[in-house]
C-alpha cells in the first residue's frame, strides 16, 4: 500500500496498481468533529445557521485540521460565554485556508481591499455603468444561496457555477471579479494557467487536476480566471504542444460541468470569439455578461467620481459636460488615466487648482 497526497507525473505506475482517491470529509462527519471539539470544552452550539456556515467553511480540512481550527478559535477567546464571535471565527478559518495555498502551483490568494473609501469609489463606478450594475444586481440576488448553501440545496436551489464577463479592456471586468468576492463574502483565488504548464509529460494535466481539487477543498470561494481566452488559446489544436492544452481544457470543462461545491468561477475575456464554443454553452457558466464602453452621461459621472476622489475642492469649477463629450470611445480606465495625468501636470506646474484646461490637455495627449 502506497500512500501519497498526489499521483506522480509518471503515469506508467497506474497500469500496475489500483489508484484510490480518498474523498474529503462529508458535512455530517465535519459536524460531528466540531460538536465533539466544542463539547469537550463545555461549549454548546445551538445556532444551526452559524453551525452550517462553520461546516461549509471547514470543508476540505482533515479531521486533525478541523480540531486544530476549533482549538485555535477557543484559545483566542472567540467562543467565550454566550457571545460567540462568528465573524472572527470565520476569518481565522480563512486565514488557515490561505496558508494551505502558500507555494501551491497555479493558485494565488488575492487580497480584496477592505479600505472603505476605496471600495466606495469602486462601488460608485460600478453603479455608473449599466452593464456592471446588471452584474452587481445578479450577484445580490444570489448572495443568500452562498450564505446558507445547505439550506439552499434542501430547497432545491442549484449552487451557481459561475459567470463569464466579456468586453473591451478597461471597462471594469477585473474589478467585478473582486467585487464578486466582496458581495458574496468569499475568499478570492486566482488561477494562473501559465504556472500549471510543465515540460514533463503528464505533469501539466496533473497540476490542473490538483489545482481544481484544491479549489474544491477551499470552497466556498470565488475562482478568478483573468483573460480566459489566452489561458485556453491552444485548446483547439494540439500541434504545437502535443495536445497538452487541449487535455487541460478538457479536465477544466469536466470539472465545470460536474462540480457540486460552492465555488463560483468568475472568468473575464477581452475577445470572446477566441473561446471554444463548448465553454460557453449552458451548464458551464450560469450567465455571460457583456461590458461595453461608457456612454456620454456615464463618462461624465466617472469624471466626477475620480476628480472628487483627488481634487474635491476643484470639482465645481470643472466643465464635466465638455470633458465627457471630448472622450467618446474612452473606457472607464482611460477616463481615470486622463484625470491622473491632469492632476500630475497641475502639480508639476505648481498650480494649486485643477482646471478644465489641464484635463483637456491630458485628453489631447492620450
Amino acid at each position: 500500500i502506497v500512500a501519497s497526497p498526489t499521483l506522480p507525473p509518471e503515469s506508467w505506475l497506474t497500469k500496475y496498481i489500483e489508484v484510490v482517491y480518498v474523498k474529503a470529509l462529508q458535512d455530517g462527519e465535519i459536524r460531528e468533529i466540531i460538536l465533539n471539539a466544542l463539547s469537550s470544552k463545555g461549549i454548546d452550539c445551538e445556532d444551526k445557521y452559524r453551525l452550517s456556515q462553520l461546516i461549509v467553511n471547514l470543508r476540505g480540512f482533515s479531521s486533525r485540521k478541523i480540531s486544530q481550527a476549533i482549538s485555535r478559535c477557543i484559545l483566542s477567546g472567540f467562543f467565550d460565554f454566550n457571545t460567540i464571535q462568528w465573524p472572527k471565527i470565520l476569518r481565522e478559518i480563512r486565514f488557515m485556508k490561505r496558508q494551505m495555498l502558500e507555494g501551491f502551483v497555479g493558485l494565488k490568494w488575492i487580497d480584496v481591499r477592505d479600505d472603505k473609501y476605496h471600495e466606495t469609489i469602486k462601488r460608485e463606478q460600478s453603479k455608473v455603468s449599466e452593464s456592471l450594475d446588471v452584474i452587481s444586481r445578479w450577484l445580490d440576488d444570489r448572495r443568500e444561496i452562498f450564505e446558507d448553501t445547505e439550506n439552499a440545496r434542501k430547497s432545491g436551489y442549484d449552487i451557481p457555477k459561475g459567470v463569464l464577463i466579456t468586453g473591451i479592456p478597461g471597462t471594469g471586468k477585473s474589478m467585478m471579479a473582486k467585487e464578486t468576492a466582496k458581495k458574496l463574502r468569499l475568499p478570492l483565488i486566482a488561477l494562473d494557467m501559465g504556472d500549471l504548464q510543465e515540460g514533463i509529460v503528464g505533469a501539466s494535466e496533473q497540476h490542473m487536476v490538483e489545482a481544481l481539487r484544491m479549489v474544491e477543498a477551499m470552497a466556498p470561494c470565488v475562482l478568478w480566471i483573468d483573460e480566459i481566452e489566452k489561458a485556453f488559446s491552444g485548446s483547439n489544436s494540439g500541434s504545437s504542444d502535443g495536445g497538452v492544452m487541449r487535455r487541460m481544457f478538457g479536465k477544466f470543462l469536466t470539472w465545470m460541468q460536474e462540480k457540486t461545491s460552492s465555488s463560483v468561477v468568475v472568468a473575464t475575456a477581452n475577445d470572446i470569439t477566441k473561446l471554444p464554443p463548448e465553454l460557453m454553452r449552458k451548464g458551464r457558466f450560469d450567465e455571460i455578461f457583456y461590458v461595453g464602453l461608457p456612454k456620454i452621461e456615464e463618462r461624465r459621472k466617472i469624471f466626477e467620481i475620480h476628480i472628487r476622489k483627488r481634487r474635491k475642492q476643484d470639482l465645481q469649477s470643472i466643465d464635466l459636460a465638455k470633458l465627457s463629450s471630448l472622450t467618446d470611445g474612452y473606457s472607464g480606465a482611460d477616463v481615470e488615466g486622463v484625470v491622473i495625468d491632469a492632476v500630475e501636470n497641475a502639480f508639476i506646474d505648481g498650480c494649486t487648482a485643477l482646471t478644465t484646461e489641464y484635463i483637456e490637455t491630458a485628453i489631447k495627449n492620450t
